[in-house]
């Protein structure tokens, strides 16, 4: 090794030196002499060797920045089983500047803004993946992505979690008023109608989250939440009948759900453990409503959302470390349950409100 090296080559020169001593004032600088060329060489090559290094860690690090391993045997490209298909729809909050709705390649690239007003948020792909909906003070907007056509869906300036339904002609959101009492609504695109669907729930009991079509479009599912933290699952119907509890493969008490948009699958986080705490640290997916429940633990993180692809093979996952400030997306492979970070890892800049457009 180099250092032992360096340790042989101080004490030959002591001993040089020593020799030189005894022998002599000549004898002195030629031990010094030789000393000091064989210390510079053996330097050199410590220096070569740690350049070396840097260079083959270089490749480790970027990797590392990408969340995501060097599988043993296998390139970047065949990381997953299958390549996933479309682009990724997001909020990038950088360090410095507005927020502001970015898309990006499954496999990181093409990470480019989306140009839509300032300070708007929550974008939402369309089902045929033409158009785009935002959240803009409170009210639901559509446009085209080259934004040649911009709509106005909502006006009250009250609303929340807006969906699409499959027709993309309707979206869902969660209406609140001013005491923050809260209800869905379905509301056409041309604002034709805009009907209640759920009952109006109290401030004082709770709030609404997460509404997702089933394929049909005549029903769907969310989650009521007590002011506790504690959710459970509901249908709710478009044409107004009562909402009615949801069991899952988890049973209903879920707060946070990813649903397929072919309704074959499921996914949670949140699950109450022993002493009732919620675990975000869990993911558990269910394929075909009484497959195989698959469940993976994704350590020091929290799930803060979750949303499956078009073709339900691939999942994105907001991801936060507990008190960090900072969130990434992750995409996980559903039959390998293999993950890697796709978000840029820029500082303490965030990714988040995460849709799969295609």
């Amino acid at each position: 090794m180099i250092v032992s090296g360096e340790k042989r080559l101080k004490s030959d020169g002591l001993f040089s030196i020593f020799f030189g001593v005894m022998s002599g004032g000549l004898a002195v600088t030629a031990a010094v002499n030789l000393w000091r060329s064989r210390f510079a060489a053996a330097s050199k090559q410590l220096a070569r060797r740690r350049m070396l290094m840097r260079e083959r860690l270089i490749p480790l690090a970027l990797l590392a920045g990408l969340g995501c391993s060097s599988p043993s045997g296998s390139s970047a490209g065949s990381f997953f089983a299958e390549e996933p298909l479309g682009s990724i729809v997001f909020m990038w909050r950088p360090v410095a500047g507005t927020p502001q709705p970015y898309r990006i390649s499954p496999d990181g690239t093409n990470f480019l803004p989306i140009s839509t007003p300032s300070l708007a948020d929550k974008p939402q792909p369309s089902p045929d993946g033409n158009r785009l909906m935002y959240n803009f003070a409170g009210n639901q907007y559509v446009m085209e992505y080259d934004n040649s056509l911009l709509s106005q869906v909502t006006t009250d300036r009250h609303r929340l979690w807006a969906r699409w339904a499959p027709d993309g002609q309707r979206i869902v959101a969660v209406r609140y008023d001013d005491q923050g009492n809260q209800e869905l609504r379905i509301t056409e695109l041309d604002r034709s109608a805009d009907r209640t669907i759920t009952p109006l729930l109290s401030a004082y009991d709770g709030y609404l989250s997460h509404p997702s079509f089933f394929p049909r479009g005549d029903s769907l599912l969310y989650v009521q939440h007590d002011n506790n933290g504690n959710g459970t699952l509901w249908i709710a119907y478009a044409s107004g009948k009562s909402p009615r509890l949801f069991t899952s493969p988890w049973g209903n008490s879920v707060p946070r759900f990813a649903l397929a948009r072919n309704g074959e699958a499921m996914a949670v986080t949140g699950l109450a453990t022993g002493d009732d705490t919620p675990d975000y640290h869990t993911l558990r997916i269910s394929k075909n409503w009484g497959g195989p429940l698959l469940s993976i633990d994704l350590g020091d993180v929290w799930v803060e959302e979750l949303v499956f692809s078009p073709d339900a093979k691939f999942l994105v996952l907001t991801l936060e470390r507990p008190q960090s400030g900072v969130t990434w997306l992750e995409l996980l492979e559903v039959s390998t349950l293999r993950h890697r970070r796709i978000s840029p890892e820029v500082g303490k800049s965030s990714a988040i409100d995460a849709a799969w457009g295609f």
